[in-house]
């Protein structure tokens, strides 16, 4: 195990059958030729026979895990997965040990085979590592996730579930207040914006980590997993509340983020809400950080209104698209923000994709299921569908490929699962060795 600062690096290693041959045995099977022609000749191979060729020998799994090897493999196809909590122990749960409950949870991932149509489980290879009891999934980019824990919110695992790698790493100062000894936050993750961004080329990645909270310094915190280090940079500039422009007495509040970031090309963007208690006005912020010049943007504050809009964000194509079935007017306006004041690469709705559910009716559950909200990865939307009925708290993912030439393939159907109940666990993400942990 390597220690780098306030991040270490570690390899899962893959138990297999016990083996007779030697490592001069196994050896003679790799030819004498250059590393080069070695790498372009494995690149050739399917991703996941080459992964099961790492339990060859020794020689094999350094010679495949050597990252030019891995800049030549294509990734695979773009995923959609669970996180799933897994299943609560049996007995009575409160007189267990937290750790204890995390080993019955197992929390893993269930993801959607492309090839067998099917749901299938892959096992999260930490239970409670260094504090992360990998209960939130809190960023994916670039065939990477980075995980994190209510009880431990300053720490977090960065996964790679194809090359099953993982490094964790710890934030160097706190982004919320001290509690009492045995005290954890309820919703930790809600004062503090998370983003990762993975470089394509080098397979170097970024994790962006910055608190929101007024009553603690907020600055922003960047990993950098080339140099193993975390850099501090000024926080995001004062946000007003409108306290003092509305003329209303209003108690005061606190800002929180409640919808997920969205990451596209060299930026992340975040909505967050200026909230109070027991009082129905509202106000929010969009707010973009540019991580290679590692400088914040508020693109448009929304004064006080009587709710706040429900939108959602994906990145598309180079462009951020706000998202929101429940308006049918959204491909117009979106709440009482001013869209064109929000920047080139932000637009609304396409009048086609709001109509997407009212015009086209490829299977019979359309007339049972409205859409939600969605997700994009790569050219594919994966729009979730929740039952019309308010008893089912089912849901139903629908492929969208607009792209797609064929007609009967732009839409498809993912099989049912009855798990499928908490459409904030869905993540999407496409596996690849180039991204390194």
């Amino acid at each position: 195990m390597e220690y780098l600062d306030h991040g270490y690096k570690e390899e899962i290693k893959v138990k297999g059958p016990s083996r007779q041959r030697t490592e001069e045995d196994c050896s003679k099977h790799i030819p004498d030729l250059p590393p080069e022609i070695v790498w372009k000749v494995l690149a050739k191979l399917p991703v996941l026979s080459l992964m099961r060729c790492r339990e060859v020998c020794k020689q094999w799994k350094s010679t495949i895990e050597a990252p030019p090897l891995a800049l030549l493999c294509e990734s695979s196809k773009p995923v959609l997965l669970y996180h799933h909590p897994g299943h609560n122990p049996p007995g009575d749960q409160f007189n267990l040990q937290w750790k204890e409950v995390a080993r019955f949870n197992k929390w893993h991932l269930k993801f959607h085979n492309t090839v067998t149509n099917e749901w299938e489980e892959a096992p999260i290879p930490f239970t409670v590592k260094d504090n992360v009891e990998a209960d939130t999934l809190v960023a994916a980019d670039g065939g990477l996730l980075c995980f994190s824990s209510r009880r431990a919110p300053d720490c977090f695992v960065v996964y790679n579930p194809l090359s099953e790698q993982l490094r964790g790493i710890r934030l160097p100062i706190d982004l919320l207040p001290t509690l009492p000894k045995g005290a954890i936050y309820e919703t930790p993750f809600e004062y503090i914006l998370f983003g990762m961004v993975v470089d394509r080329q080098s397979g170097n990645y970024k994790v962006v980590v910055s608190g929101i909270r007024e009553d603690v310094p907020q600055p922003t915190l960047i990993y950098d997993s080339e140099l193993g280090l975390w850099k501090v940079c000024p926080g995001l500039p004062k946000l007003k509340n409108y306290l003092e422009e509305s003329g209303v007495k209003l108690k005061k509040g606190e800002w929180r983020c409640r919808k997920r970031g969205v990451q596209c090309a060299d930026n992340l963007y975040w909505f967050i809400h200026y909230e109070r208690h027991r009082s129905p006005k509202v106000n929010g912020a969009l707010l973009r950080f540019n991580v290679l010049l590692e400088t914040w943007d508020v693109l448009q504050e929304s004064g006080l209104s009587d709710y706040s809009p429900e939108f959602h964000m994906v990145g598309y194509m180079g462009e951020v698209i706000l998202c929101d079935w429940t308006d049918e007017d959204c491909h117009e306006a979106m709440g009482n923000l001013e869209i064109e004041d929000l920047g080139a690469e932000i637009r609304l709705m396409d009048e086609d994709l709001v109509d997407l559910y009212h015009n086209l009716e490829p299977e019979s559950y359309w007339k049972e299921f409205f859409p939600f909200r969605c997700l994009v990865e790569g050219d594919n939307f994966y729009i979730v569908h929740r039952h019309q009925m308010a008893y089912d708290i089912s849901s139903r993912v629908l492929v969208y490929k607009p792209n797609e030439m064929d007609d009967d393939k732009r839409f498809t159907w993912l099989p049912e699962w009855q798990d499928l109940s908490d459409e904030n666990q869905l993540w999407t993400f496409t596996p690849t060795l180039r991204a390194f942990v």
